[in-house]
């Protein structure tokens, strides 16, 4: 009778350890499938601003600042894949206000956070020789160096655009990185 009862408190502590196991296992390939949902949603949301930045945009009045501000219109600048300097530079102006960062978001259709930058070659390329404010990094207000943020997932849209203005005529690389905060 003893050995019965024996051989019983074994069976149950295998099956709680099975049971354990089960349950961590099924969790973290919960958790990999949500995690990876996740990313995708950033990656759609990374894509679907970069092809806003890369569309003319819309300004009902023609005043894109004062539109975008009131929210109304749409944002990009680059046409013929030129960028439109004056637009460009009316959406740095939009995204150096904490407000200004948060309307963006909404004309751009995402709630997922943001910046911008132009590279040329592998260097970042100095926004004031475009005739930009003096900053390198445009989006959420006070990131001036990308190791400031902090995400698990960070995604990296770059395009090409054509910057002509009084300084330069080159083509550069548009970086958009955008991440969950």
């Amino acid at each position: 009778m003893k050995k019965a009862q024996f051989w019983y408190a074994d069976f149950l502590l295998a099956i709680l350890i099975l049971v354990t196991i089960s349950f961590l296992f099924i969790r973290n390939i919960t958790d990999l499938n949500s995690k990876q949902d996740k990313l995708q949603d950033i990656a759609n949301d990374g894509v679907s601003i970069s092809n806003s930045f890369m569309s003319e945009g819309y300004c009902p009045s023609n005043n894109c600042m004062n539109d975008w501000g009131s929210i109304s219109g749409r944002i990009g600048f680059v046409k013929q894949g030129k960028a439109i300097q004056y637009k460009l530079t009316n959406l740095t102006n939009l995204t150096s206000t904490n407000k200004g960062y948060d309307i963006s978001k909404i004309l751009l259709g995402t709630k997922i956070n943001y910046v911008f930058y132009f590279q040329e070659n592998n260097s970042n390329i100095k926004i004031s020789d475009y005739g930009l404010a003096p900053n390198y990094i445009y989006g959420k207000p006070g990131i001036t160096d990308l190791a400031n943020i902090s995400s698990e997932s960070l995604i990296k849209t770059t395009r090409l655009v054509y910057l002509d203005n009084l300084v330069t005529k080159k083509i550069v690389r548009l970086v958009i990185v955008a991440w969950q905060g």
